[in-house]
């Protein structure tokens, strides 16, 4: 693993492989902010891309430009571990639209240290959405036996792509 440099003291990490190849362009950093909140989410290595045929310029983001070395499919990749600077192969997998909320962080202002758990009155619900469509997985009476409900049920529909809560099992 190597680091490239970025602007804003920012570094990517990258694979060995790749290393000498993206030396060729100067990369910066870009932090994507959140709508609601408008505070900084994510940072990712971009560069300035000219294209002759429109003769403007658009934004390359190093990610993409290692999966597209590496023949997987474009459509949308996902980092592994959520962190836009860390672009090593072993970080990098294609991702459906789906997949890539399955694998979302908890959301942030929730009573619960938990994804997929809240609180209803004096008990604890949990519950888990896929294409679309919420289940409820029940009502428990500890929060971490609500997680550890989600958890189940993530790994069977998500698989790989289920980011899990930090419960110890039972």
């Amino acid at each position: 693993m190597k680091t490239i440099r970025l602007t804003r003291r920012k570094r990517a990490k990258v694979s060995d492989e790749d290393y000498q190849w993206l030396r060729q362009w100067k990369w910066h950093s870009l932090g994507c902010w959140t709508k609601k909140r408008n505070r900084l989410k994510t940072w990712y290595a971009v560069r300035n891309v000219y294209d002759p045929e429109t003769q403007k310029a658009h934004k390359g983001y190093m990610h993409k430009e290692i999966a597209n070395r590496m023949g997987l499919a474009l459509e949308r990749i996902e980092h592994r571990d959520k962190d836009g600077l860390n672009n090593q192969r072993e970080n990098l997998r294609p991702a459906t639209h789906s997949q890539v909320i399955q694998n979302q962080r908890k959301r942030p202002r929730c009573a619960s240290r938990f994804k997929g758990v809240w609180q209803d009155r004096s008990r604890w619900r949990a519950g888990i959405t896929q294409a679309g469509r919420k289940r409820s997985l029940g009502s428990f009476l500890c929060e971490e036996d609500a997680a550890q409900a989600y958890n189940q049920a993530a790994r069977k529909l998500f698989g790989d792509h289920a980011r899990l809560n930090p419960v110890p099992p039972q």
